[in-house]
């Protein structure tokens, strides 16, 4: 179950990223924080259902969405103390509806989160489709990376066609005489002519 959710949470995460983060270090960050060995030394142990509400109902400052989602958590830490959090799920939610987890989005399966069995045991977390989420982690970067390829690529066009617009309107230094230049000569001839003047005088 802890592998769907982390496929859960990093899709989430990836979605909050901040405009000020450029994407592909956003994508590499969220990559490196889902790995499981990096959860592993963090936690200590798996991601929990009821961590997995808390992060997906809360703002980047960390406050709840809303008031219902503040009192479902609490709710939730509350009745996990005396039963598995699956139970406390739903004693809070109700039943899952066939085909469909609460709180784990559209496309996870119960059989993904419980096994083939639909006991609320403890063997509902048990480690099932690493390679599964494996699978789904560097898909999901791997499409974040194209995104971020495309984009850079584009910029990269605009930028060269903008430097080959800017190169047409500049104009040729070679072929425009320096007004300094076309004074000096003027005056040099008529400094000329005005002593050749002189001299014819003499």
């Amino acid at each position: 179950m802890h592998n769907v959710i982390l496929m859960v949470l990093v899709k989430q995460t990836l979605q909050k990223k901040p405009p000020e983060i450029p994407l592909e270090q956003w994508v590499a960050f969220v990559d490196y924080r889902a790995h499981p060995d990096t959860k592993e030394t963090q936690l200590g142990r798996s991601v929990t259902r009821v961590e997995l509400f808390q992060a997906s109902h809360t703002t980047l400052e960390g406050s709840f969405v809303n008031e219902k989602a503040r009192q479902n958590h609490e709710d939730l830490i509350s009745r996990s103390q005396n039963s598995s959090q699956n139970e406390a799920f739903t004693s809070v939610f109700g039943k899952d509806h066939p085909g469909y987890v609460r709180g784990l989005g559209l496309g996870v399966s119960p059989t993904q989160v419980y096994g083939s069995s639909s006991s609320l045991s403890c063997k509902c977390y048990a480690t099932r489709g690493t390679t599964t989420k494996d699978d789904g982690l560097r898909e999901i970067v791997q499409q974040l990376r194209q995104q971020v390829q495309q984009n850079q690529d584009q910029i990269a066009f605009l930028t060269q066609q903008l430097a080959n617009q800017n190169a047409n309107l500049t104009p040729n230094q070679d072929n425009v005489e320096s007004p300094a230049i076309g004074r000096r000569s003027s005056q040099g001839s008529h400094s000329g002519y005005g002593d050749h003047n002189s001299d014819h005088i003499a």
